[in-house]
C-alpha cells in the first residue's frame, strides 16, 4: 500500500451515521429525554382538550399547536444532548481521531440527531393526539370532529416539521457554545420567555424561531416560516463552523 493510500484512507470516516447513533443510545439522559417527551405528551394532551374553545371542546389540532411551544423546550433538551455531552470530556478527541474530517463528521453527527428527533416527534405528536382525543371523550363523551382530516394532517405535519427543526437548530447551538447548560438556557430563553418580552416589540418578535409555527400554520411553504428557520440554521451553522475552524488553528 502506498504512502498517499494509506493517507487517504486514514482521513475516511468509518461508519460514522452508526457510530453517532450508538453514541446517542449510550447517553442515559437520552432515554430519559425521550420518555420525558413523551409524558409531556401524555399530559398535555388531555389538559388542552378539556380547554373551553368556544362552544365546543378544542379540536385534536388544536391541542396540537397548543402543546407545540412546550414539547419544543423538551425537544431543544434532546438536541443539546449530544454536543454538551461530547465536549465535556475527551470524547470530542477521540471522535475527531476517528473521523478526522470535521465537515462530514459534523454532517453524520446531524444526519443521527435527525433520525432520532424526527422520531421522538412523531412519537410525541402521535401520544399528544391520542391522549387529547381520550380527554376529550372522557370529558364531553365524544371527540372534537372539526376540520377535515387532511386539514388535521396538514396541521401535525407542520408542527411536526416545527419541532423537528427546534431539535436541529439547538443541536447546532450547542456545537457553538460546547456546553450543556448554555446551550439549553439559551434555547429556553430564546423559545419560552423571548417571545414574551419581547410581544410589544412586533418588528423584533416576528424574527425569533418560535414565530417560524404560527407562519407555517398559516402561509405554509409559501409564508416565511421556513425561510426564518433557514436564516437561523444558517447563521448557527456558520457561527459553530467558524469556531470549529479557529479550534483547530489554534491547535
Amino acid at each position: 500500500m502506498s504512502a498517499a493510500t494509506a493517507c487517504r484512507r486514514s482521513r475516511r470516516c468509518p461508519r460514522p451515521l452508526a457510530a453517532e447513533l450508538r453514541k446517542l443510545s449510550t447517553l442515559p439522559l437520552t432515554w430519559w429525554t425521550l420518555a420525558g417527551t413523551a409524558t409531556c405528551g401524555a399530559l398535555l394532551g388531555p389538559a388542552l382538550a378539556g380547554l373551553p374553545a368556544g362552544p365546543t371542546p378544542a379540536s385534536l389540532p388544536t391541542v396540537l399547536v397548543g402543546a407545540a411551544p412546550y414539547l419544543a423546550a423538551v425537544l431543544a433538551l434532546l438536541g443539546a444532548l449530544p454536543r454538551g455531552h461530547e465536549y465535556a470530556g475527551r470524547q470530542y478527541l477521540t471522535a475527531r481521531l476517528a473521523c478526522p474530517r470535521p465537515g462530514r463528521g459534523a454532517a453524520q453527527a446531524v444526519a443521527a440527531l435527525g433520525l432520532v428527533v424526527v422520531g421522538a416527534v412523531v412519537a410525541v405528536g402521535a401520544t399528544a393526539l391520542g391522549a387529547g382525543a381520550a380527554g376529550a371523550v372522557a370529558s364531553t363523551g365524544h371527540p372534537s370532529t372539526a376540520g377535515t382530516a387532511s386539514g388535521w394532517i396538514q396541521v401535525g405535519g407542520w408542527v411536526v416539521a416545527y419541532l423537528a427543526a427546534i431539535g436541529f437548530l439547538t443541536h447546532l447551538l450547542g456545537s457553538l457554545t460546547r456546553r450543556l447548560v448554555p446551550t439549553l438556557t439559551v434555547a429556553l430563553l430564546g423559545l419560552l420567555v423571548a417571545p414574551v418580552v419581547l410581544g410589544g416589540l412586533p418588528s423584533v418578535a416576528r424574527w425569533l424561531p418560535s414565530a417560524a409555527l404560527p407562519e407555517l400554520l398559516t402561509a405554509g411553504p409559501s409564508g416565511r416560516g421556513l425561510v426564518l428557520l433557514g436564516l437561523w440554521g444558517a447563521v448557527l451553522t456558520g457561527a459553530g463552523a467558524a469556531r470549529r475552524w479557529r479550534a483547530d488553528a489554534d491547535g
